[in-house]
């Protein structure tokens, strides 16, 4: 099962926003009622089981239940979406229904007949206004604010209600982590790249200039930073890459 508790001023319990006297609000309030109770996170009324990931933005919150092979699963944001970082196609301040990401959340560009994003995604992580996803095949999406070039994508401002493709790293993802406003991928060589904000050199690149595009971790050091991680094999066992 799948607990939530804390504030629920943007809805982010998955539960309605409740004000004063026990009034269900129709926007996002400080002074909602916090959730004192850990309470089981349902969708439709069906309890969400299976659960493989957690994460927790600034006012968000993702979660990815796996399929009952392991090869993937849904994922369900909800919680505050003023910058779309729910990925749902919605202009909604906040959505506090728990749904999962559907095909029609998706643009052109990242999905095809080949992939689909609502049953092999393996990985998920909130930043304070932005959400990485990464699937099965190492394709990594990314949506929500964008102010500091937290997406990824070549391009500073603005925001993304849908998840869109990052192409520099299709298929060659194999590890996402997201920062408050910046974001990192570990391809499949173990090599880090990172993008976003940078005014205290979280990116690692031995500045502090934001980077809207993907930057190797330690560039322009003597030697970069490369990581090995262990993975599951078809045979039951595992591998290092």
């Amino acid at each position: 099962m799948f607990l939530t508790w804390g504030a629920n001023n943007y809805g982010q319990m998955g539960s309605d926003i409740i004000v004063g006297d026990g009034e269900v609000s129709s926007e996002p309030s400080d002074e909602a009622w916090n959730q004192l109770v850990p309470t089981e996170l349902s969708a439709d009324g069906t309890i969400i089981t299976n659960i493989g990931a957690i994460a927790a933005g600034k006012n968000h919150s993702v979660l990815l239940e796996y399929s009952v092979d392991g090869t993937g699963g849904k994922v369900y944001t909800v919680g505050s979406n003023e910058y779309g970082q729910l990925g749902r196609n919605s202009t909604s301040k906040f959505l506090s229904d728990v749904t999962p990401l559907a095909s029609s959340d998706v643009t052109d560009n990242v999905v095809d007949e080949k992939k689909d994003i609502i049953t092999t995604v393996t990985g998920i992580a909130a930043g304070g206004n932005n959400t990485i996803i990464i699937d099965a095949e190492g394709n990594v999406y990314n949506f929500g604010d964008n102010r500091h070039g937290q997406l990824g994508m070549g391009s500073v401002g603005g925001s993304k209600n849908v998840a869109v493709s990052n192409n520099n790293f299709s298929e060659n993802g194999q590890a996402i982590a997201a920062g408050s406003q910046s974001g990192f991928v570990m391809k499949k060589d173990g090599y880090v790249w990172t993008f976003g904000y940078n005014s205290d050199g979280q990116l690692g690149d031995l500045s502090r200039e934001d980077s809207s595009v993907p930057v190797l971790v330690g560039s322009g050091a003597e030697d970069v930073l490369q990581l090995s991680v262990t993975v599951p094999t078809s045979d039951g066992g595992t591998k290092k890459i």
